[in-house]
């Protein structure tokens, strides 16, 4: 699959394979790693605060229930602001 890019304040289109762009073509493996190890733990820790927080509510006030959740990322020294949101269902009774 390749996708268009436009190049920034250009016209002219660039395309990429999909490898090129989960890779980050023109990032380091260094950043390419660190970013990896930052967006697990990132996943991990967020996962399990969620488990507790359902444990704690219980399974009778979470079962049934649907939960919104958001997500920022920002990036010190960069201007990033990412948000994703979703929805989390509740325990199963």
């Amino acid at each position: 699959m390749a996708v268009q890019i436009r190049v920034s304040g250009a016209a002219k289109l660039r395309q990429m394979k999909s490898p090129d762009i989960i890779m980050g073509a023109d990032m380091s493996e260094d950043f390419n790693m660190t970013m990896r190890k930052f967006l697990k733990q990132v996943g991990v820790t967020s996962q399990q605060a969620i488990e507790d927080a359902m444990r704690e509510a219980g399974v009778e006030a979470t079962a049934g229930q649907q939960y919104a959740a958001k997500i920022v990322l920002t990036v010190d020294g960069l201007a990033v602001t990412h948000e994703v949101t979703g929805t989390i269902a509740g325990r199963s009774a």
